[in-house]
């Protein structure tokens, strides 16, 4: 019986893809083990701060395990959406006040904004001299393409149910009373981070706090001298400080949560995705990020 050639370089083909689907998710591991000794658990919070999932998932899963004795969390993010970043905050404070295990911070090279507020929640705080730290403020970025609807001849209006309904429709200029009660809204929110800083950092003056929170960024040297961190130094100084507090030593074994089954797909479909237009579009002009209220480094939303 003759075979037919494109079914032999269809299976080739799954065959070969699924080796290599295999390969890689055994290479960022499959089932966790147990491990058999105390340890310090390793995570990160990397990139704008979408919904913060990945991380909630990791504490929520690791941090009650006895074998878990502290948490350092490795940050290099400028921040990103307010809820995500309150409720990062909330998860770690509960870690150090529920759980009565250590939380410790080391800021790679930035930790801002809703980063910043989400660090709050930790026991002790670790950056580098050089570390950008801070930008406490709120940021709503709006996009007003009346003009280029215009030149389409594209002719866009709503129907609501109140005056506020439509803030920030990109088809139109923003009415003064909208942008007073965003501001409003921006205000409350800002309150709701200061108060979170002084509960993370008790020692700290409303008054300097507020002077500061402006959206400036500062150094780690500026943080330490104002008390906005614990110390100055690297990771590898904050993991030695986290293992001699749980009696670990100073080299602690370290714990790396390993990938899970659907972390490893989300990752292969967001690569593949990069191919889709739509989703270039997005990233390039951050649509996202595009009339939520944020905590967020400006640059990262101004495109």
């Amino acid at each position: 019986m003759k075979v037919n050639p494109w079914f032999v370089f269809s299976m080739t083909i799954l065959i070969f893809l699924g080796s290599c689907t295999y390969m890689i998710f055994s290479s960022v591991g499959g089932v966790v083990q147990e491990p058999t000794k105390e340890s310090i658990l390793v995570l990160e919070m990397e990139g704008v701060i979408f919904d913060g999932k990945k991380l909630l998932r990791e504490i929520r899963e690791y941090a009650p395990k006895e074998y878990v004795k502290g948490i350092i969390v490795r940050v290099n993010s400028p921040g990103g959406a307010v809820g995500p970043s309150q409720e990062l905050y909330t998860e770690l404070k509960r870690v150090r006040t529920e759980l009565n295990k250590p939380v410790y911070i080391s800021a790679n090279a930035v930790m801002a904004s809703g980063a910043f507020y989400a660090a709050m929640g930790a026991s002790k705080i670790y950056a580098n001299t050089g570390s950008l730290l801070g930008s406490i403020g709120v940021i709503m970025n709006f996009a007003n393409l009346e003009d280029l609807y215009s030149w389409a001849k594209i002719k866009r209006f709503n129907l609501s149910t109140g005056k506020f309904k439509d803030t920030g429709a990109d088809f139109r200029s923003m009415k003064e009373e909208e942008k007073q009660y965003l501001q409003d809204l921006l205000e409350e929110t800002l309150d709701q981070f200061v108060a979170d800083i002084l509960s993370g950092r008790p020692q700290m003056k409303e008054a300097f706090v507020r002077e500061v929170a402006d959206g400036r960024v500062f150094t780690g040297t500026f943080a330490r001298e104002k008390g906005f961190i614990d110390e100055t130094g690297s990771m590898t100084e904050a993991i030695a400080a986290l293992g001699e507090e749980t009696g670990l030593g100073k080299t602690p074994n370290l714990l790396y949560p390993k990938k899970s089954p659907e972390e490893f797909f989300e990752m292969l479909s967001q690569s593949l995705g990069k191919v889709n237009p739509a989703e270039n579009f997005e990233e390039v002009f951050k649509t996202k990020l595009i009339g939520r209220p944020l905590f967020l480094l400006p640059q990262y939303v101004n495109h």
